[in-house]
């Protein structure tokens, strides 16, 4: 059996290495605000295998661009990321995290997300390109309190 190379979590800059990234997990890119997005990258052997951004609206966070490459997903990478992203999002002082997907949900679920009605969601969200304009309709729109989840 072959030893993949250790992975290694941490913030990374939406360069041409995240982009070529997104793109292959068919993500948009073209809304991405660099001032207001983090992104936490996973690596492998200098390799960005894995990525995750949050989108800072005020003390709500949009989690956004989940992906890993296919020839690494099953290793619990996208767990990894995620954990990441709502740790540096409780350091950032954000309240609540919100998800837009069409092929995520389950993820989101387990993660201790609920499924809120589109019309529901706050104007800090309902105002961003991804929930009024990239993100179809169908998108199912999920919602975890941080507020609860800090015990």
């Amino acid at each position: 059996m072959t030893q993949k190379t250790a992975v290694r979590i941490q913030r990374v800059g939406p360069d041409a290495e995240a982009l070529a990234l997104l793109s292959v997990g068919n993500l948009v890119t073209t809304d991405i605000a660099p001032e207001r997005t983090i992104f936490i990258g996973a690596t492998s052997g200098g390799e960005l295998i894995g990525l995750i951004g949050l989108e800072v609206l005020g003390m709500i966070g949009l989690v956004r661009s989940m992906v890993v490459n296919p020839s690494r997903r099953g290793e619990g990478i996208a767990q990894r990321l995620y954990h990441e992203l709502e740790e540096n999002a409780r350091i950032l002082g954000l309240l609540d995290l919100y998800a837009l997907t069409e092929t995520a949900e389950g993820f989101f679920l387990r993660a201790g997300y609920s499924r809120v009605d589109r019309l529901s969601a706050p104007a800090a969200i309902a105002n961003t390109q991804q929930f009024s304009a990239l993100c179809p309709a169908s998108a199912a729109i999920l919602h975890r309190s941080l507020a609860k989840a800090s015990q």
